[in-house]
């Protein structure tokens, strides 16, 4: 997956994936850097089974950081809520 950045939420979504998952390399920030780095990937033909080793071994699969992020997360809020109210 290539992506091209963009300047919203959606359009910066991929930034984030790719770059979680090892490939921030993959992310263009031009049309033309999208073609380039599209041309270059399909000439250079990378491993298939080393990138799904590196997926596989990134954060993006790793359910219990997950959680336990989500829950320091919901913690720091809770925190915040009570110091200071709902107002």
């Amino acid at each position: 997956m290539v992506a091209l950045a963009g300047d919203r939420h959606v359009g910066r979504f991929d930034i984030t994936f790719l770059s979680r998952a090892g490939y921030p390399e993959w992310v263009a920030s031009s049309p033309e850097d999208y073609v380039a780095i599209a041309e270059r990937l399909m000439r250079d033909r990378p491993d298939r089974n080393a990138i799904r080793e590196k997926l596989t071994n990134s954060m993006l699969f790793d359910g219990a950081r997950a959680a336990r992020d989500l829950e320091d997360a919901f913690h720091m809020m809770w925190q915040r809520y009570v110091r200071h109210g709902n107002g």
